[in-house]
């Protein structure tokens, strides 16, 4: 068996204040499906999700929503 190595891995976070935050979910809604932030979290509340959003799209933002909180 080949020897395995371990590198050496730093990351570093970024605090969001809740406006960026808020700033990063409305630009990746924007991105994901061409509407606001405001217009997801209506639907999503809803219960309402339109068919023709892609399922691959709103699975990111809801993965998102601690953002828009």
């Amino acid at each position: 068996m080949p020897a395995m190595s371990v590198t050496d891995v730093t990351s570093t976070v970024t605090e969001l204040t809740l406006e960026q935050a808020r700033k990063l979910f409305d630009d990746r809604c924007r991105e994901e499906l061409g509407i606001s932030a405001a217009e997801f979290l209506a639907a999503a509340q809803s219960g309402k999700i339109p068919s023709h959003w892609s399922a691959e799209a709103v699975s990111r933002l809801e993965i998102l929503l601690p953002f828009a909180r």
